[in-house]
């Protein structure tokens, strides 16, 4: 068993879709372990693939699910999202989307990451309150909707076919933004084996964090700035923290920088505002490096291979 190399992350190969990746390279190999009950290195490789993944178009989706053993593929659309649905006859992955950059631009992310802080809390069917947009984006896909005089099946009904057909764990999973929908996605949909987030933004308030019951692990890379958005108060993390380090060790605790995370972060907005400013495009913000997913994947097998001795 051997490491991945970390990919030199340059304005060609940052944004999606990452068919520069080779999915799922050795799950042959390392088959996921879909019964697991804690938290498993593994289980969190396999999910943030899906989740890179799900940035992906349906037909290079479905090869590369088919690939690693999931030859089941249902995708589902919506402005604001976009799932997958993957599964064989043993388990069920659900991978959400996160931010679209493919016509936008990288400052676009930027641009989504403050206004999610001005979006207002609403009130959850489960308690608590969550971020309006986020449930708005899957509230698109959730429901069977009627679309130009078709019948368009929506991604619970297509969970409850699929396990009326054959009782099976089901995982979610998401990067980003897809992070945040996957959270609500899991607790709505209430029998999830567990949910793994990846550079996930936060949810929901306090109370939405201490009645959601599901297993959930999430990771956050070092300074990228999305983890630590909408900022700390109104709104909370759920789950428990996996945090890859400078040195791209995972544990339990987040290190702190020096002045703190958050300050860390502002800095590299202010040069990247600087470097806009002198139409200086030819190189990347720290944070936004940090927050390519495919990192997230060498990061997580690196970690994984180095567990096994």
């Amino acid at each position: 068993m051997t490491l991945k190399s970390i990919p030199e992350i340059q304005r060609k190969n940052f944004r999606p879709p990452f068919d520069w990746w080779d999915f799922f390279k050795d799950a042959d190999r390392h088959a996921y372990r879909f019964d697991a009950s804690d938290f498993d290195m593994l289980n969190a490789w396999w999910l943030v693939e899906a989740a890179t993944l799900a940035y992906s178009d349906p037909d290079f989706a479905r090869t590369a699910f088919a690939r690693a053993g999931l030859p089941d593929v249902r995708f589902f659309d919506g402005k604001s999202t976009q799932c997958y649905v993957a599964g064989n006859d043993d388990f069920i992955i659900v991978a959400f989307r996160g931010t679209e950059l493919r016509s936008r631009g990288e400052h676009a992310m930027v641009y989504d990451v403050l206004v999610d802080v001005q979006v207002n809390l609403v009130p959850d069917e489960g308690g608590g309150r969550t971020h309006s947009g986020f449930r708005k984006a899957l509230d698109e896909v959730w429901q069977d909707r009627e679309e130009e005089g078709k019948h368009i099946t929506g991604l619970k009904t297509s969970l409850d076919q699929l396990l009326e057909r054959r009782c099976r764990p089901i995982w979610f999973t998401g990067h980003s933004l897809g992070g945040a929908v996957a959270t609500l996605a899991a607790r709505r949909y209430g029998t999830a084996r567990g949910l793994y987030t990846f550079a996930s933004p936060r949810v929901g308030d306090a109370e939405f964090r201490d009645r959601f019951s599901l297993p959930c692990y999430r990771f956050a890379n070092d300074n990228d700035m999305v983890c630590h958005f909408p900022p700390e108060g109104l709104y909370q993390h759920v789950g428990s923290l996996k945090f890859i380090d400078a040195a791209h060790r995972i544990s339990d605790e987040e290190t702190k920088s020096p002045g703190g995370v958050l300050s860390a972060v502002y800095d590299e907005i202010l040069e990247f505002a600087t470097q806009l400013g002198k139409k200086n495009l030819f190189s990347l913000p720290g944070w936004m490096i940090q927050h390519v997913p495919v990192l997230y994947c060498v990061h997580i097998w690196n970690n994984y291979i180095q567990q096994q001795g």
